[in-house]
């Protein structure tokens, strides 16, 4: 994106010594004797069992679409039916102040679903919680320009490794490194740093690093040089290297299943896919409307042969088959998107609530799923927790009888009976005890929060797998299902008192002034996940 490379007009274009010029597509590949392959066809034969097993193999559709958007400073994630599910602005809370963002540029999603950001211009790699939203690594000073240890100079799109390491495209310091996140040191390194060369061991121009085969491998675009090359982690040699002297801006690369590499190039305003020997298979830059394609920034193909383009230029992403141009969706990314990155994982747990763009959550009001009970207090109906907790307000029998069936093991009741001159004990109510739900009663009148030992009777039931997904609900669905959802937020999930306040407020209001002040006080005398199992 905006790097501060100085762009050199390439003279002449120098074919290597054992590579081979494929001239009716200007551009030429290169074998270095490694441990991939001897020649094209070994190298072809061992790279296609990398690429077999590569995530994108699998034959199923994404679950969601996550993407970086440049001018909004934020991080989202889109459903296939394009609605925001998941989003942090990544210069307001939880992130802390000193790690705001300037630009957030890159996404990645980490082994254990967490997030990878990089911002280049504030020379920040960051890990996000998915869940929490919290930040819990980061290498880099914000806006603090380095190559000494723990600074960077415009990073790319990173990637974690694995538990504890993150590869990183350190631009402008002319070098790729992997950090351990336990120690924050440089463990591995390619390139000389802030020496610029096209010697081997050498990098011009560096504007993305990708790791393969469980990170043995490294994929380096060196866009001064209009190549990527494959790089062995091990012995720091160049196994494979593809060369395109026409190109204008190469940077990502996407390794496909079948073993090929597809690319933006998004000076040229086009997408093409080259195959272990060299050959571009397509090249796609105009739509079927006769529209041409307009700054792509990022490109994934899918199981199914299409592929999904971060036209930036139109703020959007699309998925489009290549070889017609037919756009098959279209996504409105509202922003400058970056990067998109695809999970074919469930939705994320514990997704925070936003009022009309449900995940794991069906109200308030709106949204009810086909099937699902839709009267009295149900309307409420919330997970804000998959597979652990749900919120409601007064279920009826026939609400009862549907958690049953959609494996809820346990209720926690907050009426207090004869509220209203109605019966808000549940075990009154014919049939009920029938369903052998675990049953917990914590009576607290309406407006009203929770005592301290309620508090801890209920993050004692709730947490204990036996009872999980628990479904806890009042009269209305608001206030007193709304503070302990709120409470199991704070003391479980770590998340800000506050935040956890805020999620509740597309409840008719949210939580009562009562219950918010004793949310506080507990935050005051409880540290944040203190509850975590």
């Amino acid at each position: 994106m905006r790097k501060k490379i100085i762009i050199f007009i390439i003279i002449a274009a120098a074919i290597a010594a054992g590579g081979f010029f494929v001239a009716n597509q200007k551009s030429y590949f290169k074998i270095n004797n490694e441990s991939l392959g001897s020649s094209p066809d070994t190298l072809a034969q061992n790279y296609e069992k990398v690429a077999a097993s590569l995530p994108q193999t699998q034959n199923k559709d994404f679950t969601l679409l996550w993407y970086s958007d440049f001018d909004g400073n934020r991080i989202a994630a889109l459903s296939p039916d394009n609605k925001i599910i998941w989003e942090q602005n990544m210069n307001t809370d939880p992130i802390p102040r000193q790690s705001y963002n300037v630009h957030t540029e890159y996404v990645t999603l980490a082994p254990n679903g967490n997030l990878i950001v990089a911002d280049g211009d504030g020379m920040m790699v960051q890990e996000i919680d998915r869940i929490s939203h919290q930040l819990l690594w980061q290498y880099g000073l914000r806006s603090i320009q380095g190559a000494t240890q723990g600074l960077i100079h415009q990073p790319d799109k990173s990637y974690k490794l694995n538990s504890h390491e993150v590869l990183i495209n350190d631009g402008n310091n002319r070098r790729v490194i992997i950090v351990d996140q336990d120690t924050n040191e440089i463990v591995w390194q390619y390139g000389h740093t802030l020496e610029m060369s096209a010697e081997p061991g050498y990098l011009r121009g560096n504007t993305s690093a990708r790791p393969i085969n469980e990170g043995r491998q490294i994929i380096i675009t060196d866009t001064l040089e209009n190549k990527f090359l494959v790089v062995d982690r091990e012995k720091k040699q160049v196994l494979w290297e593809y060369k395109k002297p026409d190109a204008k801006w190469l940077q990502h690369v996407f390794p496909t299943a079948e073993g090929t590499f597809v690319l933006e190039d998004r000076q040229k305003n086009e997408v093409f896919e080259v195959d272990i020997n060299g050959n571009i298979l397509w090249t796609f830059s105009k739509l079927a409307d006769g529209s041409n394609l307009k700054y792509p920034t990022d490109t994934i193909k899918l199981p199914n042969g299409n592929l999904l383009i971060a036209e930036s230029g139109r703020y959007r992403i699309i998925e489009v088959a290549p070889k017609t141009g037919q756009i098959v969706k279209n996504w409105d990314a509202s922003g400058f998107v970056t990067t998109i990155a695809i999970d074919y994982e469930p939705a994320p747990e514990g997704n925070q609530i936003y009022k009309g763009k449900p995940i794991v959550f069906v109200g308030p009001r709106e949204n009810i799923p086909e099937g699902a009970p839709k009267d009295y207090g149900f309307w409420s109906f919330a997970v804000p927790v998959s597979g652990i907790l749900s919120r409601s307000g007064q279920p009826t029998l026939f609400d009862f009888q549907w958690l049953k069936e959609h494996g809820w093991k346990s209720v926690v009741n907050l009426r207090v009976d004869g509220e209203r001159d109605e019966i808000g004990d549940d075990t009154k109510i014919e049939g009920f005890n029938e369903l052998g739900f675990n049953y917990l009663s914590l009576p607290m009148p309406d407006g009203s929060p929770p005592t301290n030992a309620q508090a801890e009777i209920f993050l004692t039931f709730v947490t204990d797998p036996d009872n999980q997904p628990s479904h806890v609900h009042c009269r209305g669905g608001i206030g007193r299902a709304g503070i302990m959802v709120a409470l199991y937020r704070y003391s479980v999930q770590a998340w800000p008192w506050q935040t956890a306040i805020d999620e509740s407020r597309p409840f008719e209001g949210g939580v009562s002034d009562p219950q918010r002040n004793w949310l506080e006080r507990w935050a005051q005398n409880h540290d944040p996940g203190s509850w975590a199992k």
